[in-house]
């Protein structure tokens, strides 16, 4: 039991200060409880600890002879240790899921009260927190089943239940950490630094329910190849969608409800998003327009030919949109000009 506590302690440190990032309602509730546990119990039960273990060798111990004797190194564990170590990190999900039950999820009136942060505030704080709990807990299960015995029947299904429950409480922290990212897109806009992170957290959804099926049901060898299949299948939808294509796409439509349109970030986009925003200027307003004219005709409008060897299909279609457009990409800048 005590291994097992010295054990939860760098994770619980973790993965309890990703989650406290993440949620000022957890945050605050994490501070008070760790301010109501009075250093001295934490010292004095540490203490209680040494001096008890000397003295039951002083009274009770045998001599140990190092020389005919060896020490095991514990590397593995047991059915205690492993129940103590999963046992206290569903413990601290259940926490955390608790707090989003009661706040996240139950809309503005409670979040005002109880942070004075509006909702969309409360919100949108904690996504990236929240996806590298997701992200760390996958080694982290993998590493405690693989410490484990595999001769240990009760440990093997103890590891079953005790895992399923934190993944089962992982898909609502991540369903928490979507609806944050959804929230914060749909006030601040798509971007790179959002869709990959959000594709990322697909992928790990996916992970987590093969872990189950392969892991979870004792079938380990399975597992490397299907993460590896779904990572590749992954990056293939990606290439799919044309992620660039997309943030443009849904920037413009934002645009046109009123949301503001950042021109810089999307001008640095790659040529995968030019035809997108040839497409889309007529609908800016013209200072915006200016701004993508003048950046499509440097980077888009040489006449040259490049290299065969830097060659790409994006390219090519990018260099064309902007040559059919030309002339009016020109009179849009010499217009806002003026």
């Amino acid at each position: 039991v005590l291994l097992g506590l010295v054990l939860a302690i760098p994770p619980l440190l973790i993965f309890g200060a990703l989650f406290m990032g993440a949620d000022a309602v957890f945050s605050s509730l994490a501070v008070r409880f760790l301010h109501a546990v009075p250093t001295h119990l934490l010292l004095t039960a540490f203490i209680a600890y040494v001096v008890g273990g000397y003295l039951r060798g002083l009274l009770f111990g045998k001599d140990l002879n190092l020389g005919t004797q060896k020490l095991r190194l514990p590397f593995s564990l047991g059915a205690i240790e492993m129940g103590v170590l999963l046992g206290l990190l569903d413990l601290l999900f259940l926490a955390f899921v608790a707090v989003q039950v009661r706040y996240f999820f139950s809309g503005s009136a409670l979040v005002r009260a109880t942070t004075g942060m509006t909702y969309s505030e409360y919100a949108r704080r904690g996504f990236f927190q929240l996806l590298a709990v997701a992200a760390l807990l996958l080694p982290f299960l993998l590493l405690v089943h693989w410490l484990l015995r595999s001769d240990d029947a009760p440990g093997q299904r103890l590891f079953k239940w005790l895992a399923g429950i934190q993944i089962a409480l992982l898909f609502v922290v991540m369903a928490s950490a979507l609806q944050r990212m959804r929230l914060y897109q749909a006030e601040y806009g798509l971007s790179e630094q959002r869709l990959y992170p959000t594709a990322f957290m697909g992928w790990l959804s996916v992970v987590f329910i093969w872990f189950c099926l392969t892991v979870l049901r004792g079938q380990r060898q399975r597992f490397a190849f299907g993460a590896m299949l779904a990572g590749y299948l992954l990056v293939a939808t990606l290439h799919v969608i044309n992620p660039d294509a997309l943030i443009v796409r849904t920037n413009l439509e934002r645009a046109r409800t009123g949301h503001i349109f950042d021109a810089e970030y999307v001008a640095s986009l790659s040529a995968d998003a030019v035809p997108e925003i040839v497409a889309g200027l007529p609908t800016l307003n013209p200072m915006d327009r200016c701004k993508l004219s003048k950046a499509l005709l440097n980077d888009w409008a040489s006449s040259g030919r490049p290299d065969w060897r830097s060659w790409a299909i994006s390219g090519a279609l990018a260099r064309h949109a902007v040559s059919l457009n030309a002339s009016a990409l020109r009179e849009a800048s010499v217009k806002t000009k003026r």
